[in-house]
This record gives structure tokens, C-alpha cells and sequence, in this order.
């Protein structure tokens, strides 16, 4: 044995071994040789130059330079050759420029950005100097989209390729959405795979849950739980388990937690920084936030982070201690110690005084929206252009849902459309950006779409969880062949024009009252008994409480009688708001109001009020204003403590009318007369053929300059109506959706018939509204860029109105994305036309039409090779 192992190990030591390296080193050999004949193609020049591109380049902006920057001084004679390109196709670029270097060190290559059309550009640069090998370098750059909102855009939520959002295209929806980064601040390569397709296609994005962790923990998705409220009910499960632990009160991560509000501050900077030259249509912090989960109510946050905050917030509402401790009836001994009931102990309060509850959930709003005062704040300072949001926004109660916070909070919300969240908002602040999410199909949901578009709605998302919208092998699916032609006439100009214009409001205001929903659910809970806790939010969601169903009838109601309510907040009011020469200014008694001023204010069942909202009202009612209250009125404060009379119970009755009556129809009747005792004149009346109110038929007014736009809409989809709308004096009708004039009846009056859940959409103008013009040069070149002259043939009474360019090539082909929307801003305007080197010679034929009119101007644009 030992003479074998001894003879083996010779054998391979001395044998084996060196014959299977010298086969490695063949191997070896013949993989270098394989290299170096290879190396032409795969190696690194001897030079080490660079092609440096723009870094701030701005879609029709001011020309920009990419840089060949040499790795030495360079002296010679020669060429640098141009190849500049997109994702689209085109070939925007191709230029030969003569070369005398001088010991240069670069050389600046100027780009005419008015020739980018595409986000995604690419640069190809050959460069050859006399007696030297050619150079070739290639770069890539963005070219940013320019900023702001005013164009109407359907957005697809789940994740597609780049095919299918070419097809998407098609179809009218123009983006898509990114997932955000949460490890460890930001991580680029994870949001760059999703955007990829979405950039290949040219398809514009929002950045969608990037502070879910802190804004949404009770309600978001995680890989290692299969629901997305799995911490929600965790934290129910540890309540029910052990009452008496005061950390299930404890909102895990605070929202007034300084460290995690830097922590998500600088996720968002970094996260802005890093997207900004691609121009997101917005950054969604969270999608369907909340305190708790979603509207939800709970008792959150009792932590120290959050009492800290409390305290200090109630030291800006009370003088002192001792008027915190009449307020609550409490005997606290120091600011230090003040601590607020929880619901259950408020419950147990005989005397109905819930202000120190009251309180703490009005703080725990404040804390919300000052958390996302936060986030929007650090999106601003990475881009002063970006806008920064939420997605999901549920009715206004629990969860944070204050519109009245809320609405200067943020810049863009995306609400489920319901108990008024969108009217407040967009009635509080005018340039928030709204938009909504479509999961229907058919002609109901073509209907809300409309009905959000009204409303002020920006665009739509798609949620297709089902594939149903686009079918997995990337074709329309069935909602997609029902809803593209109302979102191609919507993103065609329609939604733009109506984007233009601001809300009409008529002399009459709705009170929105977070104090009396908070009074009526404790109300309610005390009533019914049971175990508060075991609600959740769809609970609350189908909550009514008699504020929210006052108020939602009540505005619906002025709706069908054509009157536009703004609305106001109990701040509002207190603060002056129902004053002579404010923004809501009311009528001077005795006398003829000015054209703005409030004659007509709403209280539906607002059970709360402050003693300073109730001086206001007074001192409204005194002033010959009309107040309408339905339900029960005042009959507690404004920190939800019961009251020894109600508040405006000296009201005289001259000035209030307490009560409408039961069934649309009487209520109608009813309103009707209090809006003519009011001396309230809408815009617009409309009645049946009898002349009775009619019911069933929403209208929006929005303003555009001296133009009234008008949208009629019946709230059932089946059926037909016929309307008789009596015009403002002078003023004749335009239908937006046909673009035609209609022919008045009698002078003054409409007779139209609504079918259908869709609008009709009319403008109204004291003047025929004029046609739009547009001059081009005689001719152009490819790859040239055609300045377009476009005016209209008189003045617009107008003052945004919205003109369509549609493009179509020689051979009849439409080219979408050389159309555009243009918000015309101050009369005339010049638009930039760019033809790719490779777009066809021939006749180009575009089209120029004004939304508000519907009229049209033709030009034939020669473009010569």
C-alpha cells in the first residue's frame, strides 16, 4: 500500500500535473490571442476624451451645449460630426462642423433644444483630426418637460412594458407610475428599472408611496404579511388584550417624532433630486394615509413625542392654565401635566363636556397635516416646480381628514369623490391639484369622469388589477373600448379648457364643520353603546352623521337649482370671513350687496359652534343676511362641551329659516323661495318646461374671463331630461362638445334635452366667440423648426382659452405627438414646431381649433427635403 500511494503520488506530482497546466496555459494563451485580435471592437481607445452632455436641458428652452472635452491639449484640422436622436425615432440632428483646434482643451457643441420632443435624447460624436484615428463618443441627456399641471392626463397604476404603454398612448393615457425608494434613503437603480419602459415609450410618471412607512403604517402593503392592515389589527388585538397598556396608544412612528420627520424629509429631497430632471407629474407621499387606518377613529397618539407637541399647541389656544382648566372642568397643576381622556373615559362624562377629547383630536389633525406640510415642504426646497401630494383621500372625519387643513397642505390630492371632499377642497384652495381613480367601466363610469372633471379634476388613474383595461398580450381590453372616447375627448383639449378656468361661486356659502362631526360621532357612540373600538373604517365611511348628510343635501339641492355655494370653515367664519370687504363679503343691510357678497349662509346641523363663529353669523344676519338652518344648531361649543342654551337661539327669525322639508321635490320648492328672498341671483336657472325646479340634474359653473362655462349632468344614466336654461342677459350658448352655436327657443332660453350620465358643456359668452388664426412660415425643411403665429381673428372675451394643434403628415397619417394643448394666456402666443431630419417632405397639414368655440383654422405647411 505504501509503495502504491508513493508511486501515485510521483505520477501526479510529476506526470499529470505539468501536462494539464501546460493545457491551462494553451487555454490561456489562445483566450489572450482571442482578445487581442477582438480588440479593435471591445477596447478602450488610447485616448481617454469624454462627451459630456447638457445638464439642464428644458424642452423648447433656451439652447443648450454638450461638451467634447479632450484628455490633453489638442492642436489639428478636421470635422465634428453630429448624430443627435430620441426614443421616438427621430433623428432631430445631423451636422458636420469644420475643426482648427489650437491646443484646446474642448469644444462646446450647441443643441436648439425647441428640436426636443422626447425626455430620452442621445448624442453620437465622431471626431476626426488630420493624420489621427477617429474619435466616437456617445452621451446621453434628458430634456426636461416644462412645469406645471394644465393639460387633462390619464395615468396607468400598475407596471406595464414598454409596448404596452405605446398602446396605452393610443388610447388616450399618457403615463404611469413609479414605485418609491425607501432603502436606505433613496435608491436610484430600483426606481430606474421601473421607469425604464415608461422612458423608452416617452410616457410621463408620478412617484407613488415614498413615505407610506411613516404617513400610511396602519394601511400599506408588506412583504411578510398578507394585509395590508395587518398593524392596525395588531394594534385592536393588543387593546383588547390588555386595556390598561398605554402604548397601544402609541402611533408607531409619531407624526410629531422630529427624528422621523428628518428621516422622511431627507428620503423626499433625495428622492426629488434624483427624479427632477424627468418632471414627474407629482411625488406621492402616501397612498391612503391616515392616522390610523385610513378614516378610522382611534386614540392615537398619546406618545411623548406627540403630548410634547400637544401642549405647546394648547398654550397658543388658551390665555393660561386656569382657562384650559374651566374649558375641561380639570384641575391640572402645570402645563407638564395636562394629559387628555381617551374616548372610553370622555364616555364617561355625565355633564357632556369633551372638550379636552375634543381638543386632543383637533390637535391630532393638525399634527397630520403639519406632517405633510413637512414632506411638501422638503419636495419644494429639492425643486421649487415639483408638487408634492397624497393618493386615496378619504371623506372628510377620522384619520386626519380636515380639508380645511388639508386643502393648503398639500398640492395635489387624489380623494375618493365623496361627501363633498372634493367641493371643500377645491373651494379652499382654488389651485390644488385634484385627480381621481377610475375602477369601472361603461357608461356610469364615463359619467364620473365627467362628473370629476366638473369638479376640477386633472386627470384619472387606471386601476387594472384584472387586465381588463389592457389585456395581458398588450391590446385594449373591454373598459378601455368603453372608456377611450371619453378620455380621448377629455385629454383632446376638453379637459384642459376646463383646467383653465376657476370655479363660479354665487352669493351663497355652506358651513363645513369638523367640530359638529366630532360632537354627533360621540353622540352616537354614546347612544348605540357597544365597543367603539371594534369600528374600523369602512364603518365610518358609511357613518352619516346628520352634519355630513345636511351638508351633502344641502349642496346638492342649490346644485339642481343652478347655485354654486362656496365653502367655509368654522376658522374662516370666526375669523371674519361673512364680513363687508372680505373674501365672503355679506350684503350691507338695507341695500344692494356687492356682486360677491354672501347673502345666503348654510348650517346643516352644525351642533357645534364657537362663541366667535356665532358673533359672526350674528353680526351677518344683522347686516340683512339670510341663514339657513337645518337641524339642530349650536347646542354645543366649539370643543364639543354642551352648552346651558344654544348658540344663535336669538337669531330672529326674520333672518333664519330653520328647516327644509322632507323629498326633493318640496325641498327643491322650498329653496327655491329662500334663494329669491336671499336676492341671490345664480348665473344661471334652470327648470323643467313647466317652470318648477328640477330634480336630478347636478350643474357646475366655472369662470373664464367674461365666459360662463356651464356643465349640465343628470345624476341617474338612465333616462331623459328636458331642460330649460335661461341664459345670463345678453348672452348667447356655445356647445363645447359639438362645437356649435345653439339656437335660442325664445330670446334668452335654451331647450335642451340630457340623455344619458354625460355633460352637456356650454359656454357662455355676452359675444360670438371668436375663431382661432394661425401663420407658419411659407415652407420649411426637415429638421428645421417651424414657428406657428396663433391668435384669434378678434379679441376673447376669455381670458384662458384653450386652442388644439393637430398635425398630419403627407400621407394622411395623424402625428399625436407633434399636436399639443396651449392655454392661450394673453391673446396670442408662439408655438414651436419641430420636424425631425427623418420626417417625410410634402404637404403637412395642421389644424387649429378654440375649445370654447368650437371654430376651426386650416393651414397646408410645405416641407421641402
Amino acid at each position: 500500500l505504501l509503495l502504491w500511494s508513493l508511486g501515485a503520488t510521483l505520477l501526479v506530482t510529476f506526470v499529470l500535473l505539468p501536462v494539464i497546466l501546460a493545457w491551462k496555459r494553451g487555454v490561456a494563451r489562445l483566450a489572450l490571442l482571442a482578445i487581442a485580435l477582438a480588440a479593435p471592437a471591445t477596447t478602450s481607445p488610447a485616448w481617454a476624451d469624454s462627451l459630456v452632455p447638457p445638464t439642464a436641458a428644458l424642452q423648447g428652452g433656451p439652447p443648450a451645449h454638450a461638451v467634447w472635452r479632450f484628455d490633453a491639449p489638442t492642436t489639428g484640422t478636421g470635422a465634428l460630426a453630429l448624430e443627435w436622436t430620441d426614443t421616438l425615432g427621430r433623428i432631430i440632428e445631423r451636422r458636420r462642423t469644420a475643426l482648427d483646434l489650437r491646443a484646446a482643451r474642448e469644444i462646446a457643441i450647441p443643441l436648439d433644444l425647441r428640436r426636443a420632443l422626447a425626455m430620452q435624447n442621445h448624442l453620437a460624436v465622431t471626431l476626426d483630426l488630420a493624420g489621427q484615428p477617429p474619435r466616437r463618443a456617445e452621451a446621453s441627456f434628458i430634456a426636461r418637460l416644462p412645469a406645471g399641471w394644465t393639460d387633462w392626463h390619464a395615468i396607468m397604476w400598475q407596471h406595464r412594458d414598454t409596448a404596452a404603454y405605446r398602446t396605452l398612448q393610443t388610447l388616450g393615457v399618457a403615463g404611469g407610475k413609479a414605485i418609491g425608494s425607501r432603502d436606505p434613503i433613496y435608491d436610484p437603480a430600483t426606481v430606474n428599472r421601473q421607469t425604464a419602459p415608461l422612458l423608452a415609450a416617452d410616457s410621463r410618471w408620478f412617484v407613488e408611496n415614498i413615505a407610506t412607512d411613516f404617513y400610511a403604517n396602519y394601511h400599506r402593503w408588506r412583504p411578510d404579511h398578507p394585509s395590508v392592515t395587518w398593524l392596525w389589527d395588531e394594534t385592536r388585538r393588543r387593546q383588547r388584550d390588555n386595556p390598561g397598556d398605554p402604548t397601544v396608544n402609541f402611533r408607531e412612528p409619531s407624526l410629531s417624532d422630529p427624528a422621523w420627520l428628518a428621516r422622511i424629509q431627507d428620503r423626499l429631497r433625495a428622492t426629488v433630486a434624483h427624479q427632477a430632471p424627468y418632471r414627474p407629474y407629482f411625488y406621492n407621499l402616501a397612498d391612503e394615509a391616515g392616522i390610523a387606518d385610513l378614516a378610522a377613529a382611534w386614540d392615537f397618539d398619546f406618545s411623548p413625542a406627540s403630548l410634547a407637541a400637544f401642549r405647546a399647541w394648547l398654550r397658543t389656544q388658551y390665555r393660561d392654565l386656569a382657562a384650559l382648566n374651566r374649558q375641561w372642568a380639570a384641575n391640572f397643576v402645570s402645563w407638564d401635566a395636562v394629559t387628555p381622556p381617551t374616548t372610553t373615559q370622555a364616555m364617561t362624562r355625565t355633564d357632556r363636556n369633551w372638550s379636552g377629547w375634543a381638543d386632543f383630536k383637533a390637535w391630532m389633525d393638525i399634527a397630520f397635516a403639519r406632517a405633510l406640510r413637512a414632506g411638501t415642504d422638503a419636495v419644494h426646497e429639492a425643486d421649487p416646480t415639483a408638487l408634492a401630494g397624497i393618493g386615496g383621500a378619504q371623506i372628510p372625519g377620522w384619520g386626519g381628514y380636515d380639508y380645511g387643513l388639508l386643502a393648503t397642505a398639500l398640492d395635489v390630492i387624489e380623494p375618493y369623490n365623496e361627501a363633498n371632499n372634493v367641493e371643500i377642497a377645491r373651494s379652499l384652495n382654488p389651485n390644488l391639484v385634484l385627480f381621481g381613480t377610475s375602477f369601472g367601466t361603461g357608461p356610469a363610469e364615463a359619467g364620473q369622469l365627467w362628473r370629476a372633471a366638473l369638479l376640477g379634476s386633472r386627470g384619472v388613474v387606471i386601476w387594472d388589477e384584472n387586465s381588463d383595461f389592457l389585456a395581458p398580450d398588450g391590446t385594449p381590453g373591454p373598459r378601455a373600448r368603453a372608456l377611450a372616447p371619453t378620455i380621448r375627448e377629455l385629454a383632446g383639449g376638453l379637459g384642459a379648457q376646463l383646467i383653465a378656468s376657476t370655479p363660479h361661486h354665487d352669493q351663497v356659502a355652506i358651513l363645513y364643520s369638523q367640530a359638529s362631526f366630532r360632537t354627533q360621532w360621540m353622540l352616537a357612540r354614546l347612544q348605540e353603546g357597544g365597543n367603539w373600538t371594534a369600528r374600523n373604517s369602512e364603518t365610518e365611511w358609511n357613518f352619516a352623521p346628520p352634519h355630513r348628510a345636511a351638508r351633502m343635501r344641502a349642496a346638492r339641492l342649490l346644485g339642481m337649482l343652478g347655485v354654486q355655494p362656496r365653502w367655509l370653515t368654522a376658522e374662516l367664519v370666526a375669523g371674519g370671513a361673512l364680513r363687508p370687504g372680505s373674501k365672503s363679503e355679506a350684503p350691507k343691510p338695507g341695500g344692494n350687496p356687492r356682486a360677491d357678497g354672501l347673502r345666503l349662509l348654510v348650517l346643516p346641523a352644525v351642533i357645534a359652534l364657537s362663541d366667535a363663529e356665532a358673533a359672526e353669523i350674528r353680526g351677518f344676519a344683522a347686516r340683512g343676511g339670510i341663514v339657513l338652518m337645518i337641524g339642530e344648531i349650536g347646542l354645543y361649543d366649539g370643543r364639543s362641551r354642551l352648552l346651558p342654551r344654544p348658540q344663535l337661539a336669538d337669531l330672529a327669525p326674520a333672518s333664519a329659516i330653520a328647516r327644509l322639508p322632507d323629498g326633493d321635490a318640496p325641498a327643491l320648492a322650498a329653496l327655491a323661495a329662500l334663494v329669491a328672498r336671499a336676492r341671490v341671483q345664480p348665473a344661471i336657472a334652470i327648470a323643467s318646461p313647466n317652470g318648477s325646479p328640477l330634480a336630478g340634474i347636478e350643474t357646475r359653473l366655472l369662470r373664464n374671463g367674461g365666459v360662463l362655462l356651464a356643465g349640465l349632468q343628470r345624476t341617474a344614466i338612465d333616462g331623459v331630461s328636458d331642460i330649460v336654461l335661461t341664459l345670463p342677459p345678453g348672452h348667447g350658448a356655445t356647445d363645447l362638445r359639438q362645437g356649435i352655436r345653439l339656437a335660442e327657443a325664445e330670446p334668452g332660453r335654451l331647450h335642451l334635452r340630457l340623455t344619458a350620465a354625460e355633460p352637456l358643456l356650454l359656454a357662455l359668452s355676452p359675444t360670438r366667440l371668436p375663431a382661432p388664426t394661425m401663420a407658419a412660415p411659407p415652407r420649411i425643411r426637415v429638421g428645421e423648426v417651424a414657428e406657428l403665429r396663433l391668435g384669434h381673428a378678434a379679441p376673447s372675451p376669455a381670458t384662458s382659452p384653450v386652442l388644439r394643434l393637430e398635425v398630419t403628415a403627407p400621407d394622411g397619417t395623424p402625428r399625436p405627438r407633434l399636436s399639443a394643448t396651449l392655454v392661450l394666456r394673453n391673446g396670442a402666443a408662439t408655438w414651436k414646431l419641430p420636424f425631425a431630419a427623418n420626417d417625410p417632405p410634402g404637404l403637412w397639414q395642421l389644424r387649429l381649433t378654440d375649445l370654447l368655440s368650437g371654430s376651426t383654422d386650416r393651414l397646408a405647411l410645405p416641407v421641402l427635403p
